[in-house]
């Protein structure tokens, strides 16, 4: 890997190979056939690209990404020979032929790959990214900036002064179930409902210790 962050991964004669991680999500491909360069991809590098992703994808089965998701983070740099290319046009910009006509073939080795994996640390550049993905969905469905109390959480009642300039004195009350929320909330007739909101839980409380973010956002 060279400051770029650029694996080579040797293939034949007739192939040449490098693959670089891309933790933003707007990867890109730069291929050539017979010295020409193809700007818009094609056979060959969905030949590679479909090879790379697959040992991404089952690299990192705990997160379940999907192929499309580890493509946009999968940069392809790609120069083969192919005796009789077929394009898509004049301009020759994407190859057509088919790959079961590539001789010899384009054949990923998987201690190449293995390399590539490890070196490029593209697992644990797809986990932040996730991660990210998570946390900024929690943040657009708490939003307090856009609005004073949270909306679209079941059998919440909340403080009349919750995300407020007032909301640093608020106490927010949780009960074991519905009945116990019914008696909680008919003791507020005394104290009040300015300061103090109810929130009934289903179940035992979840040891979250250990647990990934992406589960807890599925959590009732």
């Amino acid at each position: 890997v060279g400051d770029a962050g650029i694996t080579h991964l040797p293939v034949n004669k007739n192939w040449d190979v490098c693959l670089a991680a891309c933790e933003s999500g707007d990867a890109f491909d730069v291929s050539f056939v017979n010295g020409m360069y193809t700007a818009l991809g094609g056979s060959h590098v969905e030949c590679v690209k479909n090879q790379a992703v697959a040992a991404v994808v089952d690299a990192c089965k705990d997160l379940r990404p999907t192929a499309a998701y580890v493509k946009n983070r999968l940069q392809v740099f790609v120069s083969c020979a192919i005796a009789n290319p077929e394009f898509d046009s004049q301009r020759k910009e994407r190859l057509l032929t088919p790959q079961s006509q590539f001789k010899p073939k384009c054949a990923l080795k998987r201690t190449h790959l293995a390399a590539f994996l490890k070196e490029s640390s593209i697992i644990d550049k797809i986990k932040s990214a996730l991660d990210r993905n998570v946390e900024a969905a929690a943040a657009k469905s708490f939003n307090h900036r856009k609005q004073k109390q949270l909306t679209g959480i079941r059998k919440l009642e909340d403080a009349h002064d919750a995300g407020g300039a007032k909301s640093d004195g608020c106490t927010l009350i949780l009960t074991e179930g519905d009945s116990a929320k019914a008696f909680a909330i008919a003791g507020l007739e005394v104290l009040g409902r300015e300061k103090f909101g109810v929130f009934p839980l289903r179940g035992k409380i979840k040891n979250v210790r250990g647990v990934k973010r992406a589960s807890l956002t599925k959590i009732e």
